[in-house]
């Protein structure tokens, strides 16, 4: 799994990419970013390899990057 936080000072993309084999692990960590972040746009693609990417305002999206790494190691 690999998150990815990209900012350009007003709004922030916080990007999962995870594969098939970790489908649990990838839902747990979007399902905690969408409640960390409820103002957050939220787009999925992908099957084998899965792609969860969410776009919003950068301080709601810092909050929520936090929020992943944890969810990601817990």
């Amino acid at each position: 799994m690999k998150i990815t936080y990209v900012t350009d000072g007003i709004t922030s993309t916080l990007i999962i990419r995870s594969c098939l084999l970790q489908l649990l692990k990838h839902a747990r960590v979007a399902n905690t970013v969408a409640t960390a972040a409820p103002l957050a746009t939220m787009t999925i693609t992908g099957t084998i390899f899965l792609k969860t990417v969410f776009h919003g305002a950068a301080a709601i999206m810092f909050k929520a990057r936090a929020a992943a790494r944890y969810a990601e190691y817990r």
